[in-house]
């Protein structure tokens, strides 16, 4: 399925988990980047990144990636809501979450 619509985070995702389960670690990693590269507030791909780099021991890593699923929800509360606490919160998890930054500044202006 992936081979005909290469553009859709949620294929690259679903073989990244495949992989992960077949344990080729480096082959779901890379789906999962693919996957975040089309859609960077996907955050199940950041939880997945997490989960399979703290199986292989890459704490500092897995932190990083577990803060942008963090940080990927926040904004979604933050949209939802128009809640600048939650954007803040957002990029508190994630600093160069731009769309955080963006919508925050969008808030701020209609107050």
């Amino acid at each position: 399925m992936l081979k005909f619509m290469p553009r859709n985070s949620n294929l690259h995702l679903n073989s990244a988990v495949f992989r992960s389960q077949l344990e080729e670690d480096e082959q779901a990693l890379e789906d999962i980047n693919s996957s975040l590269e089309l859609n960077p507030r996907n955050y199940i791909a950041y939880f997945n990144k997490f989960s399979l780099q703290y199986r292989n021991n890459n704490d500092n890593e897995a932190f990083d990636s577990l803060c942008c699923s963090l940080s990927c929800l926040y904004l979604m509360k933050a949209k939802s809501e128009k809640s600048i606490d939650y954007a803040d919160k957002a990029i508190k998890y994630c600093y160069n979450n731009i769309e955080a930054h963006v919508l925050k500044g969008l808030l701020l202006l209609e107050k």
